[in-house]
């Protein structure tokens, strides 16, 4: 295991309490750009849209010469403020002092003295104007949401996906309360908010963190928008899944309750609406979300996810406690019966439990989450297998292949979320989870471990492909803490993580061999090849 660093962030503020299920990412406007989509508590629901960052490069004065404090340029790293606190470069997050700073200390404030918020461009002290090498102002223009919402009750569950099969993405969200509200963001709205009400903050000047927005505090940039579709469905709404369960290319919303019990819906075109249905005026879409299957399971609900057997067929998982998960059946209607395997011929829904992580975890009632659809490169019969991953409470996570343990770890860790990301580039997923403190582990299929300490208590994470810039998704963690913030690190890409050192990474390269030999130097042991590494890159023998 080694620990990294990750440096290249995107600060928010965001205030309230949130849920772990209310935090995701995903295109949200079908522009093949990846938003971040949050809610708390309070029913606020805010919606944040990469933008432009920092440009790379060394930074320099209106007048073009590089910005520096006694010799010392002030690039676009990581800057420290003049308490040492790290100071970002990516165009949103000052120190919490309110100044950012160069190498060595020279603070950098607004021209009006204190530190870039919502556009403004940083000066010197001495009030020069700090630019990009091309002559692009350094603004932190990630500031405030591009869209949001208000009064919607108590959030508890957000994810994006083509609920109406129209074949575009749309945000649902559940509310503690049954309410579940539909946003179609490829239409032109324009709302009145009305009064403000708890409204969520969102800025960048860490010294309001405190505060609550009006409207007048939120930028022209952020349109408010309401819900297309309202719907009462059962309410204490746990955790969603938005997917295709079956494998009929439709989509069906599977929503799982605090009394565990898992409820699968899909949208039915052209129903005659309800008292229990709301649409806007200018919404076109007509329906109902009706409710297909429902299962009633022993322990509460984890997690929801999805997996595919040897067969490449859709499997519905659920985490249970312990370490365990079940698998939901759907019924099985007459006329198909002849068709279905022997362990599928059933007329109702049914489960079928897999205690399989059960010994080994610490606590036989511990939360459990699971994640489905891992792709690790593994091919079986010609095949690409499809690995599913638990992490518990107690700081276990496990590894499977078709329901069978293929590896476990146990960490010192209480892990309450799990996600998987393409950190290498390479097509294979790495499992990403996040503990309470902070502390985030990236695993990949070969149990090779990287752990990056994020500073703060975590109240929400997730993983995902954000785009900070248009039309490039970069794989990225979103943190969200107990004190208002939201933290995207999203230059976290890198080549290897496995752990390597510089000998045996210098004999893969043909380059290095056909030098050494030129030199007659093929034949050296790795203690003189360390000398003669040392030497060239520092001129100097090793002690």
């Amino acid at each position: 295991m080694r620990t990294v660093s990750f440096v290249k962030k995107l600060e928010y503020d965001f205030t309230g309490n949130v849920f772990n299920e209310a935090l995701v990412i995903g295109d949200v406007d079908n522009d093949q750009s990846n938003e971040l989509v949050i809610g708390n508590i309070d029913g606020e629901l805010a919606v944040f849209k990469g933008g432009a960052t920092w440009t790379t490069g060394v930074p320099t004065t209106s007048a073009g010469v590089p910005s520096t404090a006694g010799g010392v340029p002030m690039t676009t790293g990581v800057q420290s403020t003049t308490g040492g606190v790290p100071a970002t470069s990516d165009g949103a997050s000052t120190s919490s002092e309110n100044t950012s700073s160069t190498g060595t200390g020279v603070p950098l404030t607004s021209a009006g003295g204190t530190s870039s918020s919502g556009g403004v461009p940083l000066t010197t002290s001495a009030g020069v104007p700090l630019t990009a090498s091309a002559g692009v102002p350094l603004t932190t223009s990630a500031g405030v949401p591009w869209k949001y919402s208000k009064h919607l009750g108590m959030i508890t569950c957000i994810s994006i996906g083509d609920i109406f099969n129209h074949g575009k993405n749309n945000i649902v969200c559940l509310t503690a309360e049954g309410k579940c509200h539909v946003f179609d963001l490829n239409e032109e709205q324009e709302f009145d908010p009305g009064p403000t009400v708890n409204t969520c903050n969102i800025s960048t000047n860490t010294q309001q963190s405190d505060k609550h927005l009006n409207d007048d505090s939120i930028d022209d940039s952020a349109t408010y928008i309401q819900p297309s579709f309202t719907q009462q469905l059962s309410a204490n709404s746990r955790v969603m899944l938005l997917q295709d369960v079956d494998g009929d290319g439709l989509t069906e919303l599977v929503i799982g309750y605090s009394d565990r019990v898992v409820c699968l819906f899909r949208w039915i075109e052209g129903l005659t609406p309800d008292s229990r249905i709301e649409t806007a005026s200018a919404s076109t879409v007509t329906g109902s979300i009706v409710q297909l299957e429902k299962w009633q399971l022993a322990g509460q609900v984890g997690s929801i996810t999805v997996s595919h057997d040897l067969d490449g067929h859709i499997e519905l998982l659920v985490a249970q406690p312990g370490g365990s998960f079940v698998k939901l059946i759907r019924s099985v209607e007459p006329s198909d019966a002849s068709d279905a395997s022997p362990c599928d011929k059933h007329l109702g829904p049914s489960v079928v439990y897999y205690p399989l992580g059960s010994a080994l975890v610490r606590s036989s009632n511990v939360t459990t989450v699971a994640l489905g659809g891992l792709k690790t490169g593994k091919i079986k019969d010609g095949k690409p297998v499809i690995h599913c991953a638990l992490s518990t409470l107690d700081g276990t996570v496990i590894l499977l292949e078709n329901e069978v343990v293929e590896w476990f770890m146990q960490l010192e860790q209480q892990f309450f979320s799990l996600g998987k990301l393409d950190v290498m580039g390479d097509g294979q997923d790495e499992v990403v989870t996040c503990s309470w403190d902070g502390q985030t582990y990236i695993i990949n299929y070969n149990k090779e471990v990287i752990r990056f300490l994020f500073d703060e208590n975590v109240a929400a994470f997730c993983a995902g492909n954000f785009a900070v810039n248009p039309g490039v998704n970069v794989p990225a963690l979103v943190y969200v803490t107990f004190t208002g913030k939201i933290y995207i690190y999203y230059d976290i890409a890198m080549p290897t993580i496995k752990p390597v050192n510089l000998i045996s990474n210098m004999e893969s390269k043909t380059e290095t061999r056909e030098i050494l030999e030129k030199l007659n130097l093929q034949n050296l042991s790795q203690k003189e090849l360390r000398e003669v590494y040392k030497w060239c890159l520092y001129g100097m023998k090793s002690m």
